[in-house]
């Protein structure tokens, strides 16, 4: 858990980076990349909060449930960035690696800001299968969607 806190947090500091060529290509793929974290991190904001009031009442299994259904929620709304992203990336499995990285990262970045711009303080729960969780289920899906479209 703290291993995960500290490479968010040296991501944080750090910033991430962008290795694909400048292009037109390219410059949309960083612009979806952007929006899909936004709606990602609005989402995670959103169950985080939702959460902190309800989760006394969740058994652990019922919390990690909770966050997948969210995740799963969050996917379907990105479907037309995802299906872009599949027509710039043409199946590139490195590429597709790469733009599910930089979600998840981007994503995760923002979701931490905006759960803490309004509280201090969050339960492990939320940090682990909330922030963490919600945002690796979508750079998975996003991975799996960019190499088999079919799916």
């Amino acid at each position: 858990m703290w291993t995960n806190i500290l490479v968010l947090g040296l991501i944080l500091l750090c910033g991430t980076s962008n290795t694909l060529p400048v292009s037109k290509d390219s410059k949309r793929i960083t612009e979806l990349v952007k929006a899909i974290a936004h709606v990602v991190a609005e989402d995670v904001k959103i169950a985080s909060e939702t959460f902190s009031e309800k989760g006394h009442l969740f058994s652990e299994k019922e919390a990690a449930n909770f966050f997948e259904t969210v995740a799963v929620t969050t996917l379907q709304h990105l479907e037309k960035y995802i299906r872009e992203l599949n027509t710039l990336t043409k199946n590139d499995q490195e590429k597709a690696g790469e733009i599910a990285q930089r979600v998840a990262n981007e994503a995760a970045n923002n979701g931490f800001k905006k759960i803490f711009k309004n509280h201090e303080k969050f339960d492990n729960v939320v940090m682990q299968e909330g922030v963490l969780g919600i945002t690796k289920h979508v750079a998975e899906f996003i991975k799996l969607a960019l190499t088999h479209p079919e799916h």
